[in-house]
């Protein structure tokens, strides 16, 4: 088996909205409207990368730049990361973190950031094996209530 990374293609349409629906469901979310993201994709403010196994799209994982004022410099965050629950445990979710990770040094990207829930600990079992934990905790504000 044979992991391959690459970017998104107009033809992975489906495919990419199914792990994303599969992505919403795992994390108990609302699936947010694909056109947008999608849209996102291909005006280039979100980079997506995709995973297959014998050429079927089995994970993705979207990237986005973002400024870090404490360092005068550019990160990256890393969204969305997601396998196909047929597909885990085989390597691929290690391999979008690599591919990421490349993509991230290509643009020059001093941290590459992303998080998880606390209670998916088989994620944070790979993630403790290729980065460093930070000490943060992070918060969300409702701007519209």
């Amino acid at each position: 088996m044979t992991v391959e990374v690459r970017p998104v293609a107009s033809g992975d349409r489906e495919a990419w909205a199914e792990l994303y629906r599969g992505y919403a469901s795992f994390y108990s979310l609302p699936v947010p409207d694909l056109d947008v993201l999608w849209g996102w994709i291909g005006s280039g403010q979100m980079t997506c990368l995709v995973a297959t196994v014998d050429g079927e799209v089995v994970g993705m994982a979207h990237l986005r730049e973002f400024l870090r004022p404490v360092h005068a410099g550019v990160g990256g965050f890393l969204d969305d990361l997601y396998v196909d629950e047929s597909a885990r445990g085989r390597g691929v979710g290690r391999a979008l973190i690599a591919a990421a990770s490349d993509l991230a040094r290509e643009r020059g990207w001093i941290v590459l950031r992303w998080l998880t829930s606390d209670w998916n600990t088989s994620a944070q079992a790979l993630y403790d094996k290729v980065a460093r934990r930070t000490e943060f905790v992070t918060f969300d504000l409702d701007p519209q209530a």
